[in-house]
């Protein structure tokens, strides 16, 4: 890191923050607040902001003295304040598409940078419901919205966002995970041999992806400026 660098990352940690807008980032349902660090980690000297309306996750931020605020995502002043906003296991517990879009399309309008989103994997369920099989998350009932990476294709076309980056984070390769289940089984977190019927061992034709991010670029980007984005992103760090 550079001296000046230094200097300016250490002058941003002390700063006083009172108010949303005096953070670097902002993060859409921040839960405890672990999307926070990680991001602050990937990109030192910055510092987030959360939102959150649960009240009984908000007693336990605040108990922590954590920056998450209690608000409407839709409330937030529209004059791209933040260099980014990051959506970490958010946009699947949204109520349809129309509002996944809505929430994307508020994020343009307040971040100058980038868009980072972190997504479960809805892709391929169609063929593993031809083997008899789901993956535990795409029927749970807090996860409303499937939105599969076409999907999200479809929601920066409309939006004029040409720029963008999928990383796949992690992926089943057969059927042994424990996250897959046999179709039949009601919602749930893992597989139990005990209670749900057997399910078939098989290899996948191809590796089913399980975790995704996703990098969206607000503004032009020279190409090396990009790829060190998606650099700081990428889970070997």
């Amino acid at each position: 890191m550079k001296v000046v660098d230094f200097i300016r990352t250490t002058l941003n940690s002390f700063k006083k923050r009172e108010s949303i807008y005096d953070y670097d980032f902002i993060d859409f349902g921040s839960g405890t607040g672990g999307s926070i660090e990680y991001c602050e980690h990937r990109m030192p000297g910055l510092k987030g902001a959360g939102i959150e309306i649960s009240k009984k996750v908000l007693q336990k931020v605040r108990a922590k003295n954590l920056p998450i605020f209690e608000m409407n995502i839709l409330d937030v002043e529209e004059n791209k304040t933040f260099k980014f906003v990051s959506m970490f296991d958010f946009l699947e517990h949204l109520p349809n598409h129309d509002v996944v879009l809505s929430m994307l399309r508020k994020a343009t309008k307040i971040a100058k940078d980038f868009i980072l989103i972190r997504h479960p994997s809805f892709e391929s369920i169609d063929y593993l419901k031809s083997h008899n099989l789901k993956i535990a998350w795409t029927d749970w009932p807090e996860h409303p919205c499937t939105i599969t990476l076409k999907d999200f294709e479809k929601f920066f076309s409309t939006l004029g966002l040409t720029l963008y980056h999928f990383e796949i984070l992690k992926s089943f390769e057969n059927s042994d995970n424990e996250i897959i289940l046999p179709l039949s089984a009601p919602p749930s977190r893992k597989y139990n041999a005990q209670t749900m019927e057997a399910k078939k061992s098989i290899s996948f034709e191809a590796p089913i992806p399980a975790y995704i991010d996703i990098i969206v670029a607000l503004r032009p980007f020279k190409d090396r400026e990009w790829k060190k984005i998606v650099k700081t992103f990428q889970k070997k760090q």
